[in-house]
């Protein structure tokens, strides 16, 4: 169950820390923590220039506001969560993804934020990818979706080509580049 206190974004504009922490701070708690995932200007010696993310947005809020509910059975005492991320192209030192947690105090909001970023890296489904300086896209496997208790709850008890029906949804945005290379 989600609060009024809670807030769930996925847009194409610039994420701002400063607006997050604004939605989660509370008179009533002395304590907010904020994780800030930015793009880096490298990748296993490559120079990246910017990131493209793309997401399935229905899918993406369910699952956000079930971490939400979750981190308020961990820790009852969580007074807002915010978290926003963004989608479309994400250049070096701008922010993907802004996670906002208040608490009253902050041992609670520090392991929040951290179970918040975790969780969504392995059941939000948002798809990233690297442009490099030399031109070349890289679309990147998120393997912590693809092995995560989502993949497995969204597969359990169905046959083989329903399950293969998910595992090519996730793939869809990889879609384009596989015909682009069939027909070169």
């Amino acid at each position: 169950m989600t609060s009024p206190n809670d807030y769930f974004n996925i847009t194409s504009d610039k994420l701002m820390a400063d607006d997050l922490i604004q939605k989660v701070t509370l008179p009533s708690c002395g304590a907010v923590t904020t994780f800030c995932g930015t793009t880096r200007d490298n990748f296993e010696g490559k120079d990246v220039v910017e990131l493209v993310y793309e997401s399935y947005d229905e899918m993406a809020y369910k699952e956000m506001k079930r971490i939400a509910t979750e981190i308020r059975k961990k820790w009852p005492d969580v007074g807002g969560i915010a978290i926003s991320h963004r989608t479309g192209v994400v250049p070096v030192c701008e922010s993907s993804v802004v996670i906002a947690v208040s608490s009253p105090h902050r041992g609670t909001s520090i392991e929040a934020v951290h179970f918040a970023i975790n969780t969504l890296k392995k059941s939000v489904p948002i798809w990233k990818k690297e442009i490099y300086a030399d031109g070349a896209p890289d679309w990147k496997r998120n393997t912590e979706f693809l092995n995560s208790e989502l993949m497995k709850r969204q597969t359990s008890g169905l046959s083989a080509m329903k399950t293969l029906g998910i595992v090519i949804l996730a793939a869809a945005p990889l879609f384009p580049l596989f015909l682009k290379r069939g027909r070169n």
